[in-house]
């Protein structure tokens, strides 16, 4: 890069031109330290060495220990030059050796080694060759064997108690491809030129028998990551050979990463999603694919401008039942309008994804890509509906509790979390499959609980059973009550209003909860049935809290328009109006947006609302309500809280305290109060479960 750069600019017959000398001054891009002892005893005289290693290529006669007491020496070993710092010195502290690498503009890059200093009685490891004295707490280190490049580190536990070594070693071959990545990422070298080579590269090192260490996955999925980073932002062009590599060197990283520890192979899976969905945004414009590895398929397909033709891919794996991803005609039709498409679809079975909570991954991964051709960075909007089925893998979890769920990215692409924003289950699956419908491309599966959740499911649902019965026997009963005692206790408008809510309110609970009963009997397992049980259920759960609405606001009435009479009239049509014809509105309305596509309305294997969408239809109004019926409580015991005119005396002050128990106890079930705990519940379960788990 260095040398003359010429800038040209002409304007009909003239031309101006501007030249300037360009000279790049190199720094490092890494430094290696290594040091012999770890620690020395205080006060005695010990030999230390202290070495500051830098790759070969970047050597441009530094002098790292400039300014420092002792002899230096320079040596070559492979591709690293090493300035090695000798002293015979006494330490009576925990003492710094800092090298610095300084180029001709007095930019700069250090690294600092420090050996700690045993004092006293302090406990220590003696030197056990090739293993240095070192203090506890610390770890001493070694170099790899031979074609390897890093250290193995052994800490010292206690005196004379060493830990077993612990090696973080990586295939030379893999450190300087890491190296030329790093190279390329600061702007040394075109992308463009290297991009095939560099993924055939990639692919050839992890094909390696000795390739197999934790480090070397690590150093090669961040080599992944960097490469397809840097082809991004060079807008580079992927060809067949290029993505092939690039899937071959995928396949073997998470073949391999399945017999890690789950904690080290799950941190591999983000980056690597990431890389080839970003892959697959450079590839060739007119490119269809076909690509198949054991654990890695990627397939391409072009449509036409205005194609009138359907998307249909299958994946198959061993193991798995047979997946399909679906686009429907109208849908391609729409996408494919004054514009050609390129699909790309990745499946994978391999990536070591983390729980949520007590569900697991059960099916494997598919990330998706929908891209204008002709266009770099123009991606088709969220707003495509795509079908999935994907196939189980263990039959023995609970496939009642199956969940589809998207990978959501951090912004960095290196990590990220399960959500189910977009997508949901379709009640069209079968035993062996799980069918999804998402409107974005991103990597998508399904989550399953395990056998121990189907018990507590079953312990759950009876409890739930005996909880319904006692709560449909109590308000039979209580209706029954009002009716016999009608007339003998309405004997005003006031206690008109009051009465005629209760039993509304009665009634509209009694409704919801024989629905919510129907679900456990086998015909609402029928469709068109569950799919009326959830919207009865909704508009009566609904009516519920609009009716304690009204019995508030009659309250709050009386409260504070002292001498305002509230006729009879004004007060049942509101309450009517309120109570009724206000959940129908709700209850339709969202019964119409959710109705299509099939599934997007009600939960699979409950006859409820889904949790995506629909469930907010009741949670916001019931919780506007619930807020609305507090405030009006808080309202009521400030009222009785008032001293009378008179002085007060503890007697009276006994009455006010009985007084706003008993408010605190009658209005709140009869305002809906108790149900803010299971709005609670819903919002904080999830986070609850995974803070009580960690």
């Amino acid at each position: 890069f260095s040398g003359t750069y010429i800038c040209k600019f002409k304007e009909e017959y003239i031309t101006h031109e501007a030249t300037v000398e360009v000279d790049i001054a190199w720094l490092p891009q890494k430094i290696i330290t290594r040091q012999y002892p770890q620690s020395v005893k205080e006060s005695q005289k010990t030999d230390i060495n202290v070495s500051c290693c830098i790759h070969k290529d970047e050597d441009a006669g530094f002098t790292p220990w400039s300014g420092t007491d002792g002899s230096v020496s320079k040596t070559i070993e492979e591709n690293l030059i090493c300035y090695t710092l000798f002293k015979n010195t006494y330490l009576t502290t925990d003492t710094n050796f800092s090298c610095t690498f300084s180029n001709t503009f007095n930019a700069a890059i250090s690294e600092t080694v420090t050996v700690t200093v045993i004092k006293g009685d302090s406990p220590y490891c003696e030197t056990d060759p090739p293993w240095s004295l070192t203090k506890k707490g610390e770890a001493a280190k070694i170099q790899c064997e031979k074609g390897k490049v890093g250290h193995i580190s052994r800490l010292c536990l206690a005196q004379d108690e060493w830990d077993i070594p612990k090696p973080d070693c990586i295939k030379k071959e893999l450190a300087e491809f890491s190296n030329a990545i790093m190279m390329l990422k600061n702007g040394l070298g075109n992308i463009n030129n290297l991009l095939t080579d560099m993924s055939s590269t990639l692919n050839n090192i992890s094909q390696a028998a000795d390739f197999n260490s934790p480090a070397d996955l690590r150093t090669a999925v961040s080599a992944m990551f960097d490469l397809s980073d840097i082809s991004s932002a060079a807008n580079a062009t992927v060809n067949e050979d290029g993505i092939k590599n690039f899937l071959g060197a995928t396949s073997t990283v998470t073949k391999i990463g399945t017999s890690l520890d789950s904690t080290k192979s799950t941190t591999f899976a983000s980056p690597i999603l990431k890389s080839i969905e970003t892959f697959s945004d450079l590839l060739q414009e007119n490119a269809t694919l076909n690509i198949n590895f054991s654990n890695v398929q990627l397939k391409r397909s072009i449509f036409e401008n205005n194609s009138v033709l359907d998307y249909t891919e299958k994946f198959t794996f061993e193991n798995f039942s047979e997946a399909q991803i679906n686009i429907s005609k109208p849908q391609i039709l729409n996408l494919t309008e004054n514009v050609s498409i390129a699909i790309t679809f990745t499946a994978y079975t391999d990536l070591q994804f983390p729980s949520e909570g007590t569900k697991q991954v059960n099916s494997f991964i598919q990330s998706g890509t929908i891209k204008i051709v002709g266009n770099v960075t123009e991606k088709v909007s969220d707003s495509t509906e795509i079908k999935m089925q994907f196939g189980i893998k263990d039959y023995s979890l609970n496939q009642t509790s199956a969940r589809c769920v998207f990978w959501k990215f951090e912004e960095d692409g290196k990590g990220g979390n399960w959500s189910e924003e977009g997508c949901f289950k379709s009640p069209n699956g079968t035993n062996e499959t799980v069918i999804c419908i998402c409107n974005h491309t991103t990597p998508f599966t399904v989550l399953m609980s395990s056998k121990m959740d189907l018990e507590d499911n079953d312990l759950l649902e009876l409890i739930t059973h005996l909880g319904l019965g006692v709560s449909i026997g109590s308000l039979c009963i209580c209706i029954f009550i009002e009716i016999l005692v009608w007339k003998s206790v309405v004997k005003s408008s006031i206690s008109h209003f009051r009465h005629m809510s209760t039993v509304n309110i009665a009634f509209c609970l009694l409704v919801a909860d024989a629905c919510f009963l129907a679900n456990s009997f086998d015909f609402a397992k029928d469709a068109k049935i569950c799919r009326a049980i959830t919207f009865l259920s909704h508009f009566f759960y609904l009516s519920l809290f609009f009716w304690s609405f009204c019995q508030s606001m009659m309250l709050f009435h009386q409260l504070v328009f002292l001498f305002h009479h509230l006729r009879k009239r004004v007060y049942m049509s509101f309450s009517f109006v309120t109570g009724y014809i206000f959940p129908l509105v709700i209850a339709i309305g969202t019964f119409i947006k959710f109705f299509h596509p099939e599934g997007s309305y009600r939960m699979e294997g409950a006859c409820w609302l889904h949790r995506n969408g629909p469930i907010y239809a009741f949670i916001v109004p019931a919780g506007t309500i619930i807020i609305i019926n507090l405030c009006i409580l808080i309202v009521v015991i400030a009222k009785l809280s008032r001293p009378s005119v008179s002085d007060g005396s503890k007697a009276e002050e006994k009455d006010t305290v009985k007084n706003i128990l008993k408010a605190v106890l009658v209005l709140t079930p009869v305002f809906g109060l108790t149900w803010a705990l299971g709005f609670v519940l819903f919002f904080g379960a999830e986070t609850l479960d995974k803070d009580l788990r960690k």
